[in-house]
């Protein structure tokens, strides 16, 4: 088989694994695992392997956010060599940090296809319906089991540990984060569509914020907020029928606070969860003045969390906060690196979005916008949450800021 025989299989090949990891990532860590090594093969043979520079990469703008990218991970590597735990930072470096920004990587190239634009839509579409069965199901468990000495996953066949929703994950903030975001995602989609296809996509999304209420996750619904402000930004020509939308989900949420009376709960800060976070971003905060510039070494805040944790806090844990998880893993180096790397990121999908072409396709633009509000609205709900530290949120997040990325690099070039 020649050079380009081998380019053109695995590239065919990449696309179809980048939907599978994509249809996969809400549902199965195993079968993640498994999409991200094989997509990662298929795009070095098909990508990376290529005589030339692949275009994407030949932009100012694209190597500069690869330089600060680089940056970031020489400084997650700097914190291994000073960690308090050299094995388990190398681990999480190489089997975690190092891998996500590969998919970054591999995704900004793939998207550049539109038809693996098409296939990943499709992927998030099914995926999300699964997801909102599988959530549907599991209440309806929960509510027969009411009389009953517990409720039974209806399909792993295992005691509900949550009255809150938690789906195919392990918790509520997870199973929220994953709404949030591809609702999102798919909410701009639904301006182009009419008759049933519009109905239907308007029923999924309808039911996906009821189950994103009730999840009960303050964090994720302050990041759906924050998400459709953007799309209401970028989409002002459209007030009325943005407007009507919001009003929409204003009911659906009504409904679904009126029917459960205790997720008024969720609107404090004064309870348990709440209280809680707050002792662990002193902890993490206490180990950030411990040791500032390098940190305590990149995937050790579990294992150090006892040693600056009060007696009567249960631990250890996350931080609950990717900002000073980042400073107290990496210091300030790595949380300094971080940050340039979103800054960048952000500025080039928000120049996309204000660079107007009516020659360019609609479904691109949509789909950037989507990306554009998910991404932001996974960043904020990981102030509160665990997002990057869980491997099926850290995935989405990273495909989809690549996805993002691409979509604007290729809106560039065609301008």
């Amino acid at each position: 088989m020649s050079l380009s025989q081998r380019e053109t299989l695995a590239r065919r090949l990449g696309r179809w694994l980048f939907a599978g990891l994509l249809f996969a990532t809400p549902l199965s860590t195993s079968a993640v695992e498994i999409f991200a090594s094989l997509l990662l093969g298929a795009w070095w043979v098909g990508w990376v392997l290529q005589p030339q520079t692949p275009t994407l990469w030949r932009s100012r703008p694209a190597r500069s956010l690869v330089l600060v990218l680089g940056v970031y991970l020489a400084a997650c590597l700097l914190s291994t060599v000073f960690s308090t735990d050299v094995g388990l930072s190398f681990r999480g470096f190489f089997r975690k940090t190092a891998e996500y920004a590969l998919l970054f990587l591999a995704a900004s190239d793939l998207i550049q296809d539109s038809r693996t634009l098409r296939l990943s839509l499709r992927a998030w579409l099914a995926a999300s319906f699964l997801v909102v069965l599988y959530g549907l199901l599991q209440e309806w468990a929960i509510v027969t089991a009411l009389h009953s000495v517990q409720a039974v996953d209806p399909f792993l066949g295992k005691r509900v540990e949550f009255v809150r929703m938690v789906g195919p994950y392990k918790n509520p903030n997870d199973l929220a984060a994953y709404l949030m975001v591809m609702t999102l995602v798919l909410l701009p989609h639904l301006m182009r569509l009419a008759g049933r296809a519009w109905i239907s996509l308007g029923i999924l999304l309808a039911v996906m914020f009821g189950c994103l209420i009730r999840t009960q996750s303050m964090g994720g619904l302050l990041g759906f907020g924050i998400g459709f402000m953007i799309l209401w930004v970028f989409e002002m020509k459209r007030t009325i029928r943005w407007g009507g939308l919001a009003l929409a989900f204003a009911a659906v949420g009504g409904v679904f606070i009126a029917t459960t009376p205790e997720h008024l709960g969720m609107l404090t800060f004064t309870d348990l969860a709440s209280s809680q976070r707050l002792e662990m971003w002193r902890v993490a905060w206490r180990m950030i003045l411990d040791r500032p510039w390098v940190g305590h070494g990149l995937n050790t805040f579990m294992a150090n969390f006892s040693a600056y944790a009060p007696a009567d806090l249960s631990g250890p844990a996350y931080a609950h906060n990717v900002l000073l998880q980042t400073a107290a893993e990496t210091g300030w180096i790595g949380l300094g690196t971080f940050l340039g790397f979103l800054a960048l990121w952000a500025r080039s999908l928000w120049l996309a979005l204000r660079r107007t072409d009516p020659g360019q396709p609609a479904r691109e633009r949509l789909a950037l916008l989507g990306l554009t509000a998910g991404g932001a609205a996974f960043l904020v709900q990981s102030v509160f949450d665990t997002n990057f530290y869980a491997l099926r949120q850290a995935v989405l997040f990273w495909t989809l800021a690549g996805c993002a990325f691409g979509i604007s690099r290729r809106r560039a070039a065609s301008t």
